[in-house]
């Protein structure tokens, strides 16, 4: 029976249009999840986007080594993050702001480090450029971040505004 009715969903999607589709795939999903998932991508990727121009301005033009600059670059964009996330993607929690801000460094102070080790394993390992492992790092770094923060930090899961 079950593989009758997985040959008769494969059957209705062979023959339905992409519209459809798409519309059955998004109907089941939360869209306010969604819409704070998005904004979070835009935070995140904006304060990235400062992070690794504060690791290339460091060590470029300072002269500062790349692991250094790596988690002094880190600190400074995730701060910057917090306080826009706070009230742009995670609106509504009810933690106050310096008990958050606790949290937030703390588990940012942890990934800071775990991003300078993979960062530096990436670069000396597999002779990757240090801008290249940072954002290959922070795919997984973003993902983690927004999860703690959603069910962690910010206690927001499943309340939109």
């Amino acid at each position: 029976m079950l593989l009758m009715k997985l040959e008769d969903s494969v059957l209705c999607m062979a023959f339905a249009s992409p519209a459809s589709m798409m519309y059955r795939m998004t109907s089941r999903i939360d869209r306010r999840g969604l819409v704070r998932f998005t904004k979070y991508m835009i935070v995140g990727g904006s304060t990235f986007a400062f992070d690794l121009l504060l690791i290339w301005v460091m060590t470029e033009l300072m002269g500062i080594p790349y692991y250094v600059s790596t988690f002094a670059g880190f600190v400074i964009a995730v701060s910057l993050n917090y306080f826009i996330s706070r009230h742009f993607v995670f609106a509504g929690t009810t933690r106050q702001v310096h008990h958050g801000y606790a949290y937030f460094l703390t588990f940012a102070g942890v990934g800071a480090l775990l991003i300078s080790i993979a960062v530096a394993i990436l670069t000396e390992t597999f002779l990757l450029h240090y801008l290249v492992a940072r954002i290959l790092v922070a795919c997984v770094v973003g993902t983690g971040n927004y999860l703690f923060n959603l069910y962690v930090n910010f206690k927001v899961v499943g309340r939109h505004r």
